[in-house]
């Protein structure tokens, strides 16, 4: 049997703001509910939701950032990630 590597497919930014326009995400965050990416990547889903609170004018410290949650298995990437997250201050504890 064969099987088909095509490596890591990560969700490109264009994508993540269309779905966070087309389903109210931003809004629904911002309104206490919780966001889980469970194949985050390096977060590109959950940054271009705190870009998008931050391009409406929204400071950092008023973000719910302790709503956003995202899991990922390859190391590598999850580093990736826990290193751009801290240019938000993020806390990952």
């Amino acid at each position: 049997m064969r099987t088909l590597s095509i490596g890591a497919v990560f969700t490109p930014f264009k994508w993540a703001n269309f779905a966070i326009e087309q389903f109210g995400l931003l809004e629904k965050w911002l309104a206490g509910a919780r966001i889980f990416d469970p194949t985050m990547g390096e977060g590109n889903l959950l940054f271009a939701l705190i870009e998008s609170a931050l391009q409406k004018g929204i400071a950092l410290e008023n973000l719910p950032t302790q709503n956003l949650y995202g899991a990922e298995l390859n190391e590598t990437h999850y580093q990736n990630f826990a290193q751009k997250a801290t240019s938000y201050h993020l806390n990952l504890d």
